[in-house]
């Protein structure tokens, strides 16, 4: 039989793990429409980047949280760009229906990794995704900022360097 402080340790931990746990607001990146005054067909209702720690070398998965009245044909794109201040590091594009169920209606996610470059310097990058309908017209577009950590010092491995 439990004593009552047995079952005040175990309220105690579960609100402990409670306060401790992100909520689901908190697992989603902010980000910024591109063109903020179009009206975009496909709106982007949140973006989840995990870890959101972004490490060089290492890959970062996104998950894309996005709902339309269009149909996206097999024939779209997500283009994804990677720029530090005004350079451009990284892009690559890709058929949408490899990142989410085809052809995508309603609420949808499009799910992406992208490999980091290890060879990047830290500091301060941005990402834009732009996706892409059968046409090439551009159905949204959104940007979000991150800070890169562990670049090209670990790739060097500089790191000793900064350690006594």
């Amino acid at each position: 039989m439990a004593t009552k402080q047995s079952l005040f340790a175990a309220a105690a931990a579960a609100a402990c793990i409670l306060v401790l746990l992100p909520s689901a607001s908190s697992l989603t990146t902010s980000f910024e429409y591109c063109d903020k005054g179009k009206e975009y067909p496909v709106k982007v209702s949140g973006v989840k980047m995990l870890p959101d720690l972004v490490i060089g070398g290492y890959p970062n998965f996104f998950t894309i949280y996005a709902s339309t009245d269009k149909t996206i044909i097999t024939e779209g794109k997500l283009f994804s760009a990677i720029t530090c201040e005004t350079f451009h590091v990284h892009s690559e594009a890709e058929d949408i229906c490899t990142l989410t169920s085809c052809p995508a209606t309603a609420d949808f996610q499009v799910s992406h990794q992208l490999d980091m470059p290890s060879t990047d310097p830290n500091g301060p990058y941005t990402i834009r995704f732009v996706m892409l309908g059968e046409k090439d017209e551009e159905l949204s577009c959104i940007s979000l900022s991150y800070n890169l950590t562990g670049g090209i010092a670990r790739a060097l491995d500089l790191t000793s360097l900064f350690t006594a």
